[in-house]
């Protein structure tokens, strides 16, 4: 019987049977008991070890797998989001490696050029430290909370907590606008990650083992996948946006906004010489002083300021090259031979000031320096050396009205061609004269004109081309500007007056005959797409702002969580440096083997 449908009489009853009941118990009862509770006890003393040790094992087990790291916010953001601990360190990785390779290709890049630290000096990120070891020296405003001297593990830490919040305000914008994910971008996303199980098993990794170990752990497929996903929808929508920005930028916007401040959409043509010293060396079996190595430094540097001031004062247009082959290095004397090598056309404001200096710039733009007006640049080096540079004005600044950039599509017939032996040995002989490959030129032009068509001229090229950087592209050449670096020729064809889509000729150069074939002609100068870039960028900065920045985004971190974050990448950084100091190591023991002693 139910004990809702008993009389409350009947309850108090049998409650009070069995107190009575509980209260009767004989010793023997009693004894039983006590017997039954101490072997539980004993039961307990060896099963709870075993269950501890059960539990430790599945936490571990867990913690390996990343469970509590996509379970756990490292950052909560004011929408009620919760960005995981896995999906934090995903961004925060990507922002180290970001940087690392940034200042480790710079390094390669550059190294020749500005010495050891090229990396270091361009990037302000030292790669052979981890980031929370070294100041971070960016322009990037950091929170207060980071201090006065930041370590870029500070800046890491701030881009990745302002990421994290941006993406998930501009994905539900987006999705808001209607942006989802189309079957390209599945099929794009499903391919990225099928070459991904595939690198991992070249390295015999489990695909989620591969993510575990380069993105962190919580890191597996399915959270990689829904990751990328929204970065796609982010992406589509970005881009669409740009261009709607980019359309609402009209040709009154364009004029008024070079109207206001024309000088940074001029250009201008000079010519420029550049006389340097350097450090005096001792020779090999010399016995000098350092005193004596410093006199013949500054003697070097004395002899490079008169023999700028020698060319400045003589130089007018008519004589450069001849002042350029006399003063050149003699080992550079034969290229100043070439008319262009001092010549520099199209130069803005901007590029001037990174070329040589602002004052050059000011002088050149803001003074609006007049054609044979010249300039004198000295630049005094810390280890007693000298640059000098002379500048002559060949055309003063103006605005350049050439609708450019342009594509081309061309079909080389060359003259010479490398063969290289079976020891890797190359060698340029001549592969006909070049009244042969002007022949071919004028037969191939003839029988593209059956068909005249950029089609068929494709099909040509694809076939006919002796140039291997474009034949596979029917010919094509593109974003041609005045300013290029191609043989004059070949720009003279391209921009000469009148030209138009679909025009033809034969061009003759250093590599032999080409038939020319223009694609297609921009529709703006560059000063006027260089204005609706400036435009455009300012209107989607506003945008972006607007959108990524929303406080309903807001983001609050967990300070703790996102430390244990800062402390993994830190290791993880401690290993890349290992890997790139040895991959160093190896380049330098190749490039210099060691000589073996017989």
């Amino acid at each position: 019987m139910d004990k809702e449908k008993k009389t409350s009489a009947e309850i108090a009853r049998e409650e009070r049977k069995a107190r009575i009941k509980k209260a009767s118990l004989t010793q023997s009862e009693k004894r039983e008991r006590r017997a039954n509770i101490s072997i539980a006890k004993k039961r307990v003393r060896i099963i709870v070890p075993s269950v501890i040790i059960a539990v430790a094992l599945v936490f571990g087990l867990l913690f390996y797998f990343g469970v509590p790291h996509r379970m756990l916010s490292a950052v909560k953001l004011a929408d009620g989001t919760k960005i995981s601990v896995a999906e934090y360190e995903f961004y925060y990785k990507n922002a180290y490696n970001n940087i690392v390779n940034t200042a480790y290709q710079y390094e390669q890049y550059y190294g020749s050029y500005y010495g050891e630290g090229a990396g270091l000096q361009l990037t302000g990120f030292d790669y052979k430290k981890t980031p929370a070891s070294q100041e971070y020296v960016g322009e990037e405003k950091l929170d207060e909370k980071y201090g006065k001297k930041p370590t870029w593990a500070d800046y890491l830490e701030h881009m990745t907590i302002e990421t994290v919040s941006e993406i998930a305000s501009l994905y539900a914008t987006a999705t808001e606008a209607g942006y989802k994910l189309t079957e390209d971008d599945k099929k794009e996303i499903s391919d990225s990650i099928e070459a991904l199980r595939k690198q991992a098993a070249d390295e015999n990794y489990t695909l989620n083992a591969y993510l575990l170990q380069n993105y962190g752990r919580g890191m597996n497929e399915k959270l990689y996948r829904q990751i990328n996903e929204k970065i796609a929808v982010i992406s589509a929508y970005d881009k669409d946006m740009q261009v709607k920005l980019a359309e609402e930028i009209t040709d009154e916007k364009i004029k008024e906004t070079y109207d206001k401040d024309p000088i940074p959409y001029m250009v201008a043509s000079i010519r420029v010489f550049q006389i340097s010293s350097e450090v005096a060396v001792k020779a090999e079996g010399e016995e000098i002083t350092n005193e004596e190595l410093a006199k013949r430094t500054k003697e070097l540097k004395e002899k490079a300021l008169a023999d700028a001031n020698d060319f400045y004062d003589s130089a007018t247009a008519d004589n450069f090259k001849t002042l350029s082959i006399k003063y050149a290095p003699e080992a550079e004397k034969k290229s100043y031979e070439d008319d262009q090598i001092t010549l520099i056309e199209g130069l803005d404001k901007q590029s001037a000031s990174n070329y040589f200096t602002e004052e050059a710039a000011k002088w050149i733009f803001d003074d609006r320096a007049k054609v044979g007006q010249k300039k004198l640049i000295t630049e005094e080096n810390e280890n007693g050396t000298v640059n000098c540079t002379i500048l002559l004005i060949i055309k003063e600044p103006y605005r350049d009205d050439t609708l450019q950039p342009v594509n081309v599509r061309h079909i080389l017939f060359v003259t010479s061609e490398t063969k290289t032996d079976e020891n890797g040995v190359g060698e340029t002989v001549q592969k006909r004269t070049l009244a042969e490959a002007k022949k071919l030129a004028e037969e191939n032009l003839t029988e593209w004109k059956k068909n005249p068509t950029e089609e068929h001229f494709i099909k040509l090229a694809s076939e006919k081309s002796e140039d291997p950087g474009s034949s596979d592209n029917g010919g094509l050449i593109e974003d041609i500007t005045t300013t290029s670096s191609y043989v004059p020729t070949f720009l003279e064809w391209t921009f000469a007056e009148g030209r138009k889509v679909g025009d033809t000729g034969i061009v003759e150069s250093p590599y032999g005959y080409h038939i020319m074939y223009m694609s297609k002609i921009s529709d703006k100068a560059i000063w006027e797409r260089t204005i609706t870039e400036k435009l455009t960028a300012d209107a989607y900065n506003d945008f972006y702002v607007k959108t990524a920045q929303n406080k309903k985004f807001a983001p609050t971190p967990s300070e703790f969580l996102i430390k244990k974050v800062q402390k993994t990448v830190e290791s993880y950084a401690t290993k890349i440096i290992a890997n790139i100091k040895a991959q160093e190591d190896a380049a330098k023991a190749q490039a210099n083997p060691q000589v073996p002693i017989n």
